[in-house]
């Protein structure tokens, strides 16, 4: 019963977040791409209290692999949510192209 209450949980914050489309900040056009992404600086939380990311910089080049590895809980889901722009970091910033993500639709 109690692992049904936290998925009902994580279902409701899942449903809570915004639309996409919604955020009235996000407003280029991002066109396909194969250039360098980084990660500038990066800090990011999911509750204000508990950092998840702090001062994360990287740089990801299209003829090179790049392989996120790290034990569960690590934060590499949540890097790749900030690399699809499903959220906004609290502080610095994920770019493609120097774009940053923060401003793309």
């Amino acid at each position: 019963m109690t692992e049904a209450f936290a998925g009902l949980d994580r279902t409701s914050e899942i449903m809570a977040e915004p639309e996409e489309n919604k955020s009235p900040g996000r407003t280029v056009k991002m066109p396909p791409s194969r250039v360098p992404c980084a990660s500038r600086n990066v800090e990011f939380a999911y509750d204000p209290d508990k950092p998840v990311l702090l001062g994360l910089s990287f740089l990801a080049t299209p003829e090179r692999w790049t392989a996120l590895v790290g034990s569960s809980g690590s934060g590499k889901s949540t890097i790749i949510s900030l690399l699809c722009a499903f959220h906004t970091p609290s502080k610095g910033r994920v770019v493609v192209d120097d774009v940053d993500l923060a401003h793309v639709d």
